[in-house]
């Protein structure tokens, strides 16, 4: 067998150390077989500070990676099932800096049977070990599990375990990194901080950065803290300007004044009586003399490199206005969790919660040309800010880091601790976006979201009543068209559509009756498309022959269970900026099957929070507003016809089945136009049962060709949907952190190699 070790170095005979960021062991496709094998090699360091290995694989251009089973004695004795067709197998060695122990990877071909007895048996072998509290915490996380994915979800991780042969540990839901495995690879280091100084040596321009700080009785320790971290910063070319908002506490002062005789750079204003935060805020302000603003809480805490990294990021992009960064929390002891890993400029989700919130820069400018802060809108009147701010300039000149660089101290009665502590801040917000809508002339309501500190925005609009194009492919779709098309009519209140069925060859006499009792009463238009399933062909046929103004494909498996669903989404399109729309689908069990497409999931595409429960409000509340996605599926999309003429539908030659919505929604974005994803339009969609599994040789030849043309149509893009982030994970659907984040923090380099 061919092994290939990349960014490996042998010490000694069994001793390696990583040369590289990724460590990785490639082996060649042809020297290793399909079927149950039982994989065994020796892993280990002293220091015990490394990371279970991952098995990697990909099967038509769809990769797997399988966290390896080790045991305390740094022993690997994993049990998987490699498929036929796998390609490009490796073993990715991670969280590693120090010499380790490492011998040749070993594959053993072992028989079904054998493999069931030693997945069980290190289980047991695990559970019994760790006596019976392993058992108790084994059906406690399964039941959790349960809860928040529902069965079917805990279904799909049982035989996702049992194929992947991980016994335990992929049951109860081990995450395959943690954020103290991320915070310890990008801690900053003594080599680190040289190669910044380097750096900041070859800047054409330091912008000196003033940091607005308003104070009102902190706890004494925690204000001490947040000046020390602006003291700690890498980058020396900055301001602290602290505006002390008539605090009570008379410790307070005293830490001020001794702060600012001994550091020249921090500025102190004492305020004679309490105007709250935006008044401080502003006071604040008129201390400060940067190129630009950002903005601490006065228990809050600045990343070491914070200020460097906006600076670093101003060399490459001197016309930016606003730049905002990654964030996590920190709880009173000091502990960083609860990372939130935003995306890129993200207009929609903007105007549903402030996920700009911390780190946020903005060019001083900009401050003073809208007035800095409005009094009144205190608990938001930093969103406030932002939308003043977005009003003035193009996304283009918005940038995001996607590194946390500032963390939010979690306190009691704070909103960093429960969201819904500070409800004055949910008014605040509601009435800067009616205030931002009127600036910008348009005619909305805004209400509460259906999670605290969200909101939802209903436009008022006339062109509410476009004719729209139902479009529904069908073939022997019995029962399941049958609920569909009684459901959209009873369900459906959209007071203008037309609906066009697309037969593609039904035989069964069950359905013949029903197309044509629906014609006969003239709520259809039935168009006959023999031969082979081809999605695209259907769908474009179906537009060619419509009335509409816009376009809906639907899934002859939907079923309609909300009223306002096609309104919802039709108000969404009203926006000239988005091209495309799409809605959240349940499984019938009330899982969640759509909540849109994320690219680069395994390779290409994939549903983000499938499986999600209905009550889970999703990563940073996703679920449960509207935001720019990456894709949505063709099952039910809204979009114009004049758009989609104008890219040319659906591609009916080389994604005839799969990736057909992807590339669609991916054309729609390089035109400039946005993809958007509603929770407010929910149907349940009974998931591809007309076009049923692909199994057959010619439909996986079929799925190689399409997952191969996404592959050379799109390339390295897939990998990097604006709507996600680059830290979490392309390994699964549930927004989890990455054990490979495909961006190095912003001292060191830009991305890294995917391999």
């Amino acid at each position: 067998m061919t092994y290939q070790y990349l960014d490996l170095e042998q010490v000694e005979e069994f001793k390696w150390q990583a040369a590289g960021d990724y460590p990785t062991i490639k082996f060649s496709d042809r020297h290793i077989s399909s079927g149950w094998t039982n994989l065994r090699f020796k892993y280990q360091t002293d220091l015990g500070n490394m990371r279970n290995p991952v098995f990697s694989f990909e099967v038509y251009g769809v990769k797997t990676r399988v966290r390896l089973n080790r045991g305390n004695d740094g022993n690997i004795d994993h049990v998987i099932n490699i498929p036929k067709g796998a390609s490009n197998l490796s073993i990715e060695l991670l969280g590693i800096s120090e010499v380790f122990i490492l011998t040749k990877p070993e594959f053993r071909i072992i028989s079904k049977f054998t493999a069931k007895r030693l997945i069980f048996k290190g289980t047991w072998s695990k559970s019994r070990n760790e006596g019976f509290s392993a058992w108790k915490s084994t059906l406690y996380r399964g039941l959790t599990y349960a809860k928040k994915y529902g069965i079917r979800g805990l279904r799909v991780r049982l035989v996702q375990a049992y194929h992947h042969g991980a016994g335990s540990e992929l049951f109860e839901g081990k995450r395959q990194s943690t954020y103290t495995d991320f915070q310890t690879n990008w801690s900053l280091t003594s080599e680190d901080i040289r190669k910044i100084g380097e750096r900041i040596e070859d800047f054409s321009y330091l912008p000196l950065i003033s940091i607005v700080m308003p104070v009102y009785d902190p706890e004494k320790e925690w204000l001490e803290e947040a000046i020390d971290s602006v003291i700690g910063q890498v980058y020396s070319n900055w301001e602290l300007c602290i505006a002390d908002d008539n605090s009570t506490r008379s410790y307070v002062r005293e830490i001020l004044n001794k702060y600012k005789s001994r550091e020249s750079r921090i500025k102190v204003i004492e305020r004679s009586v309490n105007g709250h935060i935006s008044a401080a805020s502003n006071t604040a302000l008129e201390l400060a003399n940067g190129d630009w603003i950002t903005f601490l809480d006065h228990d809050d805490v600045l990343h070491p490199a914070a200020l460097f990294s906006i600076s670093n990021c101003l060399q490459q992009n001197p016309d930016l206005k606003l730049i905002y960064t990654d964030e996590d929390k920190i709880d009173q002891q000091g502990l960083c969790y609860e990372p939130h890993f935003k995306p890129d400029y993200n207009h929609a989700l903007l105007l549903s919660v402030n996920y700009f919130n911390h780190l946020v820069a903005i060019k001083n400018i900009l401050i003073q040309e809208i007035g800095g802060f409005r009094l009144g809108l205190e608990g938001a009147q930093d969103y406030d800010l932002f939308l003043r701010c977005i009003e003035k300039i193009s996304p283009q000149e918005i940038f995001h880091i996607p590194f946390p660089l500032y963390s939010w101290r979690s306190t009691k009665g704070s909103t960093a601790l429960a969201p819904d502590s500070k409800e004055y801040a949910e008014k605040a917000g509601i009435q800067a976006l009616v205030d931002h809508y009127e600036r910008i002339g348009m005619k909305v309501s805004v209400s509460q979201g259906l999670v605290p500190t969200t909101y939802r925005t209903k436009r008022i609009s006339p062109k509410l009543n476009s004719l729209v194009s139902v479009i529904i492919p069908t073939r022997n779709g019995g029962k399941y068209l049958e609920r569909c098309l009684s459901s959209f009519f009873e369900f459906t209140k959209y007071p203008n559509f037309e609906v066009i069925i697309l037969d593609n060859g039904s035989t069964d006499p069950a359905t013949l009756k029903l197309l044509a009792g629906y014609k006969e009463r003239g709520l259809v238009r039935i168009i006959d498309s023999p031969g082979a399933f081809n999605y695209s062909a259907l769908n474009n046929r179906g537009v060619e022959a419509s009335n509409g103004e816009l376009i809906c494909l639907l899934n002859d498996d939907i079923e309609v269970t909300t009223e306002g669903w096609l309104v919802e989404m039709a108000s969404q399109l009203v926006d000239p900026g988005v091209g495309v729309v799409g809605a959240k689908l349940l499984y019938p069990d009330r899982s969640v099957q759509h909540a849109g497409i994320v690219t680069g999931i395994g390779g290409i595409a994939g549903h983000g929070h499938k499986h999600a429960s209905i009550k889970d409000d999703g990563y940073f509340h996703r679920l449960r507003v509207v935001h720019e996605v990456g894709a949505v599926t063709g099952a039910c999309l809204l979009t114009r016809k004049e758009l989609w003429l104008k890219l040319g539908g659906l591609d009916e030659e080389f994604l005839k089945v799969a990736f057909n919505d992807v590339d669609y929604c991916l054309r729609v974005r390089s035109s400039g136009q946005s993809v958007l994803w509603t929770p407010y339009a929910e149907l349940i969609h009974h998931e591809s049962v007309t076009r049923g599994l692909d199994t057959s040789k010619e439909k996986i030849e079929r799925a190689q060709i399409e997952t191969q043309t996404m592959k050379d149509r799109w390339g390295e893009s897939l990998l990097w949907d604006p709507a996600y982030n680059p830290n979490l994970s392309l390994d699964t659907e549930g927004f989890e952190l990455s054990d490979r984040p495909r961006v190095s923090p912003p001292w060191r380099n830009s991305r890294t190699g995917i391999i």
